[in-house]
This record gives structure tokens, C-alpha cells and sequence, in this order.
């Protein structure tokens, strides 16, 4: 008698994404995966007070601040998924709140970087402590060749989405939805796949830390 593992194996491979068992599982924790990141963006909006849009800008600037590559407005446009106009707007938004402020530091002084306000900055390393602490217990219980092969898929499973999403984006309709039109908790920047925006963040923090003494598992201070 054939085993699942086997049986799986069997089935037409056009029917792949649906396939029943193991890879279907995966999968569909991927989709889990997303839907937490959407529902912990939704709870950091709460606690700043403000759009769940707003709180997917946030979180990516975070993101790219602890990369040590503060975004350009350009690049949150990129990540979030918005117009420039769109952008521009929701970042004049979170400037009159405190959050985020825009300078000109680099040589060229045209370019324009977002950084968080210290104020933001703690509020959200705050907010982020308890879930990546609860992140670094469960990864503190797997080797680093598990953690080095589950690194692998999800790269590979990125990189497809990538080149597919890359494809769309040259054979889509010309009277596509534009996407500012479409709600930021549901689009490109809430409902990102694993490694990006509030996830990501912890995703990030993970890795610098290795597991315990990490920036951001400090008591942060008010700005």
C-alpha cells in the first residue's frame, strides 16, 4: 500500500498547486503567514492611532532602517504599492502625526530619505518586542541546517512569486485598477508574503540577534 508521501507524488502534476498533503499544508501556512502579517499590521494601526495604510509605511520604514538602507520616497511607493501622488500624500500625513520625517543626507543631495521620529521609533520597537521574543523561542528550537533549508524554499518560493508578479505587470490590461484604488490592508504592502513589512520586521530582528539580545528587545524610550 502506497504511503501519502508516494500517493502525492502520483498526482498529475498540473494540479500541483492544489495537490493534497505535505505541499498543500505548506502552503497554506504560507497563507496563514500573510494573514497574521495583515492582522498584526491592523493592531499596530491601533496602537499608533492611525490608517492601517499609514501603519504599512511605518512598518516598512522601520524595515529598511534596521537594514541600514532608510527608503526613499521612490522605494515606499515601491513597497507599499501606491502612486507617487499617493505616496506623497501619506507621507505628509505621517509627518503632521510625528512619525516619519524626510532629510536630505546622502552627497546627492537630491535624494530624500524617510526615517521614523525617535517617538515613532519607540513606539513601534515597543510593539514588536513581545511577538519577536515569542519568534525567537520557537526559531531557538530548530538547528541551523533546518533554518538553512526552510531559508532555501522560501527563497525560491519568493523568487517564483517575483518572476510571475514581474510578468503580470507587463501583460496586465491597460485599464487595470490602479493602485491606489485598491485598500493597502488587503494589497502590496499589508498582505506581503514572508520577510517583508511588520513580519518582516521580526523576520529581520531574528536574524541580527540570533536569538535573545536584540535592539529591539530593549525597553524602548519615548522621543
Amino acid at each position: 500500500m502506497a504511503v501519502q508521501g508516494e500517493q502525492d507524488e502520483q498526482i498529475d502534476e498540473g494540479d500541483s498547486l492544489f495537490r493534497p498533503g505535505q505541499r498543500a499544508r505548506v502552503l497554506q501556512l504560507l497563507r496563514s503567514y500573510t494573514d497574521t502579517h495583515v492582522e498584526l499590521t491592523r493592531h499596530l494601526a491601533r496602537t499608533l492611532g492611525v490608517h492601517v495604510s499609514d501603519a504599512v509605511a511605518v512598518a516598512e520604514v522601520l524595515w529598511a532602517e534596521s537594514t541600514a538602507e532608510p527608503l526613499t520616497p521612490a522605494r515606499l511607493s515601491e513597497r507599499t504599492g501606491l502612486t507617487s501622488g499617493a505616496t506623497a500624500t501619506l507621507l505628509n500625513r505621517l509627518e503632521t502625526s510625528g512619525l516619519v520625517v524626510r532629510s536630505r543626507e546622502d552627497a546627492d543631495r537630491r535624494v530624500v530619505r524617510v526615517r521614523l521620529t525617535p517617538r515613532a521609533r519607540a513606539r513601534t520597537e515597543e510593539f514588536f518586542t513581545p511577538t519577536g521574543e515569542q519568534l525567537d523561542r520557537v526559531l531557538d528550537g530548530y538547528g541551523d541546517a533546518v533554518l538553512e533549508q526552510v531559508e532555501h524554499l522560501l527563497t525560491n518560493v519568493v523568487a517564483a512569486m517575483t518572476a510571475h508578479n514581474a510578468h503580470l505587470r507587463t501583460t496586465s490590461p491597460a485599464n487595470a485598477v490602479p493602485p491606489e484604488d485598491r485598500s493597502v490592508a488587503s494589497g502590496p504592502g499589508a498582505g506581503r508574503g514572508p520577510g517583508t513589512g511588520a513580519l518582516g520586521h521580526l523576520a529581520r530582528r531574528s536574524t541580527q540577534t540570533g536569538a535573545r539580545a536584540s535592539p529591539s528587545t530593549a525597553s524602548p524610550t519615548c522621543g
